[in-house]
């Protein structure tokens, strides 16, 4: 009975994805989430417990760092929010991570349920279809004051493909992914 519900819980949060995917990835007139700032205001606060302040623009620093690399605009992100079933998030923290192409994940708990806000950067072909192919891997962060999306996975289905979306943390120590945001000890 438990297989049951997970599997019924499972199909619910990959459904509600495609469905906000498909209402947000229409033609290139649907202006729906398209915006670079976030529909909900993120607080100036202390998330990972280590002491340091996270701004209020923090989301714009991050796309900033990481600008998108594919489609003609490369400032331009459709927001997508998947409900996520199964994970613990404490209200008030936040966990984000970003692709190589771009994309922005965020993790937090907003009224009351975990959430993962995707901003999606353009490709020329997609379809609006996608599946959230596992749950996001949560870390906290020692150098940054935002929790880390160590991994998770996001397909996306485009007109001659899918596209795979690999989500890992903004901040990598000896790569070159670096963010401003956070104290990078060598």
């Amino acid at each position: 009975m438990k297989t049951r519900v997970k599997n019924f819980l499972k199909l619910v949060t990959m459904l509600t994805f495609v469905s906000t995917v498909l209402v947000s990835c229409g033609d290139n007139k649907n202006t729906s989430g398209g915006s670079k700032s976030s529909g909900y205001s993120y607080p100036s606060v202390s998330t990972s417990g280590n002491g340091m302040s996270l701004p209020s623009n923090w989301l714009s620093i991050v796309q900033s760092e990481n600008p998108c690399r594919t489609g003609s605009n490369s400032n331009n992100r459709t927001r997508v929010v998947v409900p996520l079933n199964g994970v613990n998030v404490n209200a008030g923290a936040y966990y984000t991570g970003v692709t190589p192409e771009g994309d922005v994940g965020i993790v937090s708990n907003q009224s009351g349920g975990p959430v993962m806000e995707v901003y999606i950067c353009q490709r020329p072909d997609l379809t609006g279809q996608g599946s959230l192919m596992n749950n996001p891997v949560l870390s906290t962060s020692y150098e940054c004051p935002i929790g880390e999306i160590t991994r998770t996975n996001i397909a996306l289905q485009g007109q001659y493909g899918t596209y795979n979306l690999s989500f890992a943390p903004i901040n990598i120590i000896g790569t070159d992914r670096r963010s401003s945001l956070c104290q990078n000890y060598y």
